[in-house]
């Protein structure tokens, strides 16, 4: 039998398989009327979290025909930076992937990721090359990581 990986099941689209086998096929599409009542639909035919649910299923679906590839191959860099010593530094400090998720004292960051948390600044002379950056920064500290062979995504 042959071992499935993260990145296999990923890559497959198996959890995507797996989520829609678990909503079953008896899921009802409420029009909007049906909780707020036509005087607060302001025009839907759909519930406001079932338009949410539909276009985020567009969108993770999107993402597994187009992106896995490229999802894979920075994973496999970051994976192969660990092995080697190397580090993954994390720097997201705007957006919903808040800062404090990716922090190292954070019970849910196993350790992998190191953090760059401090705003405005970094631990950026601390990066070396073969190292791995996720960041959603574009500045000369970047810019100067790259230069020195950080992989910067």
């Amino acid at each position: 039998m042959q071992k499935l990986s993260r990145r296999s099941i990923l890559k497959s689209g198996g959890m995507l398989a797996v989520g829609a086998a678990a909503m079953g096929s008896g899921v009802r599409h409420a029009a909007a009327a049906d909780r707020a009542g036509s005087k607060y639909n302001w025009g839907h035919t759909m519930d406001f979290g079932e338009q949410y649910y539909a276009r985020m299923s567009e969108i993770l679906e999107s993402i597994r025909r187009n992106e896995m590839q490229l999802i894979g191959d920075v994973s496999d860099r970051m994976a192969a930076s660990l092995k080697k010593g190397g580090n993954v530094w994390m720097q997201a400090q705007a957006g919903h992937m808040g800062y404090i998720e990716f922090d190292v004292k954070h019970k849910g960051n196993p350790k992998i990721l190191q953090s760059n948390l401090n705003f405005g600044g970094g631990e950026y002379d601390q990066m070396k090359p073969g190292d791995v950056l996720m960041t959603n920064y574009v500045n000369k500290e970047v810019r100067a990581a790259r230069d020195r062979g950080v992989y910067v995504v």
